[in-house]
């Protein structure tokens, strides 16, 4: 171990921070998995909510420039933080699954998001080459529907087209225009025989292609903060 290391252990060995997964650090203390080990059903744990709730603020003094003000906010408030969070794992029950379990997979989690998940290349593209054709049908398909040709992987195209011209009851309408979700799609189910066949249409993702020039490995995120029937989450493909 050579010296530089050694200060960062050292540091490390008192760090308390927000999601240490994700900036890569090895943490005495994670609020982000505290907290979800205090409230798993939450949909969120941003920080200043989590100080809200314990009842502190952190202010800069003196009063600094908005962006040095957020980062001074990040470093203080997970530090302040975990007494009264430890405080309620140890009344959960929680404090020893927390420390001998929850943070040191963190560390595991973090190696496996780096290296990625190994395909193979030849059945991806072969994958990739049926999927290609499956929604080459479907546009024609919506095509002969629509009257015309249009983009369905755009947003704008699809909802001039079903909103517009084929005059569907229009959902929620944003600065960039109609919306077309899938919870838009599912509503208007049974209304117009182009809605299935843009609810089944996918933009093909081609990992064969990302991951040759990645050592033939896809990057994954993996999650131990999102309420599920299980506790961990890992998402394969990065998101479009």
């Amino acid at each position: 171990m050579d010296a530089e290391e050694a200060v960062l252990r050292r540091y490390w060995a008192c760090l308390a921070a927000h999601d240490a997964k994700a900036q890569r650090v090895e943490a005495k203390d994670d609020t982000l998995l505290a907290a979800y080990l205090i409230d798993p059903g939450r949909a969120e744990y941003a920080l200043d909510d989590l100080a809200q709730e314990y009842g502190f603020d952190v202010t800069p003094v003196p009063v600094v420039d908005e962006e040095t003000t957020a980062l001074v906010r990040r470093a203080e408030i997970p530090r302040r933080l975990v007494a009264p969070m430890r405080a309620r794992l140890l009344e959960r029950g929680a404090l020893e699954l927390y420390e001998n379990v929850e943070l040191p997979l963190t560390r595991v989690l973090a190696a496996m998001e780096d290296a990625g998940v190994k395909i193979d290349t030849y059945r991806m593209g072969e994958i990739t080459a049926r999927l290609a054709d499956r929604v080459e049908e479907l546009e024609s398909k919506a095509y002969e529907l629509a009257g015309e040709e249009f983009m369905l992987g755009s947003t704008q195209q699809v909802g001039r087209i079903m909103f517009e011209k084929l005059g569907l009851t229009a959902g929620r309408k944003g600065k960039t225009g109609y919306s077309t979700d899938a919870r838009v799609l599912r509503g208007l189910r049974g209304t117009h025989a182009i809605v299935p066949l843009l609810e089944a249409n996918t933009i093909v993702f081609t990992p064969a292609f990302f991951a040759a020039s990645h050592n033939r490995r896809v990057p994954s995120t993996c999650s131990l903060y999102i309420s599920r029937a299980s506790s961990f989450s890992r998402e394969t493909f990065p998101a479009r």
